[in-house]
């Protein structure tokens, strides 16, 4: 899986889980489980941009 690929899973992830913890606030529920599931993929997005900085595009082209 490419990291551009990757970055839109944990992406589409973020955006489902979104409205879940939405949908529980607005029930008045409990969301701490999706909260942290939030902070994990947030800092697995935060990883992911921060080495695609680093390394150059053409470093991934074995990948394909």
């Amino acid at each position: 899986m490419s990291t551009s690929q990757y970055k839109n899973v944990i992406l589409t992830e973020l955006e489902k889980l979104n409205d879940r913890i939405d949908l529980k606030i607005l029930r008045g529920k409990s969301y701490h489980t999706e909260a942290r599931r939030h902070k994990s993929l947030l800092t697995q997005l935060n990883h992911i941009e921060k080495i695609a900085k680093r390394v150059p595009a053409s470093f991934f082209s074995f990948l394909l």
